[in-house]
């Protein structure tokens, strides 16, 4: 990957919220949270919102043909939407320059480290360090499934 790319993190996306709170309590450490725990604080804290607002979401992994996007436990990829959640959040977005994000792997096995970039107002991709490429397609007229 490109290293004039800028890089942030899901972690990063803490850091309005712990300055906030700077001097009146300490900030946890959540890099030693389960994932479970850290997706549901970042639910809690309303990092979904935005991603929530673009509708529903279709996705293709290597080419194939768009499916329904389920994040879950039991498919080991809401990864996927804290970063895309993330990507969304930002400038970077919003002003169509791709930007190398960092996630803790719900697997468990190191980080997910992907390079976003916006494809259209309602399609969005990333590709892995492997040079696979995955498209996420909004669907507006439709409720997020998120």
């Amino acid at each position: 990957m490109n290293m004039d790319i800028p890089k942030i993190s899901v972690y990063s996306r803490y850091g309005f919220c712990d300055r906030m709170g700077d001097g009146f309590v300490d900030p946890p450490n959540r890099y030693e949270w389960s994932f479970d725990k850290l997706y549901q604080d970042w639910n809690s804290h309303g990092f979904f919102n935005e991603l929530r607002k673009q509708g529903y979401i279709t996705v293709s992994y290597a080419g194939n043909p768009f499916i329904d996007y389920v994040p879950s436990a039991e498919n080991n990829n809401r990864h996927q939407v804290l970063t895309l959640a993330l990507f969304l959040d930002t400038n970077y977005y919003k002003n169509n320059v791709p930007v190398i994000i960092t996630s803790p792997h719900e697997s468990g096995d190191g980080n997910f480290v992907v390079k976003y970039q916006r494809v259209s107002d309602n399609e969005i991709m990333y590709t892995t360090q492997s040079y696979n490429i995955v498209r996420f397609h909004f669907d507006s007229y439709n409720p997020s499934q998120i």
